[in-house]
C-alpha cells in the first residue's frame, strides 16, 4: 500500500507494510515499516497482538548468545545491570524484534548521543573509553 509521505508530501511515495508473526513465548506481534522512495524516511515499529500478564526474562549475555531473539513491547523495560543501563517506557516507546546484539548496538547508539551532549571533550573521551571497554 502507498500513502502521501507526512515529511516531504511526495504524493504516494510512502510504502506501508505490515505483517504479522506468532513468536514462541511471547505471542502474536504486528510489525509495520513506513519507507518513503522520495527523501528516505522510515520508520518502524512492533505492535503486540495479544494480550498478556507481564513477564520477566534473564538473559546472561556470553558470546554464543549473541544471536538470541529479543522481542521489546512497547511496554517493556530492559536493563543491563552490569553497566548500569536501563530503557523504561516512555510516550514515544517503540516495540522491535532483534537480537542481544542488536539490542547491544542500540545501547551503544544512545550512549553515544547522550556522549556527544556533554560539554567537556575530556568527559566525553573519559565515558567513550569506558563504554568500549565494557562492550568488549
Amino acid at each position: 500500500m502507498f500513502a502521501d509521505c507526512p515529511i516531504c508530501k511526495a504524493s504516494q511515495k510512502l510504502e506501508v507494510t505490515t505483517k504479522t508473526e506468532k513468536i514462541p513465548y511471547f505471542g502474536e506481534i504486528m510489525e509495520s515499516t513506513l519507507l518513503c522512495h522520495e527523501c528516505g524516511y522510515k520508520h518502524a515499529d512492533t505492535i503486540c497482538v495479544e494480550k498478556k500478564e507481564p513477564v520477566k526474562y534473564t538473559l546472561t549475555v556470553e558470546k554464543e548468545n549473541l544471536n538470541a531473539r529479543v522481542v521489546k513491547s512497547q511496554s517493556s523495560t530492559i536493563t543491563i545491570p552490569e553497566i548500569g543501563l536501563k530503557v523504561e517506557p516512555g510516550p514515544q516507546s517503540q516495540g522491535y524484534v532483534s537480537n542481544v546484539e542488536g539490542v547491544l548496538d542500540r545501547f551503544e547508539k544512545a550512549v553515544k548521543t547522550a556522549l556527544s551532549w556533554a560539554e567537556d571533550e575530556q568527559v566525553k573521551k573519559m565515558r567513550l573509553s569506558y563504554w568500549k571497554i565494557l562492550l568488549r
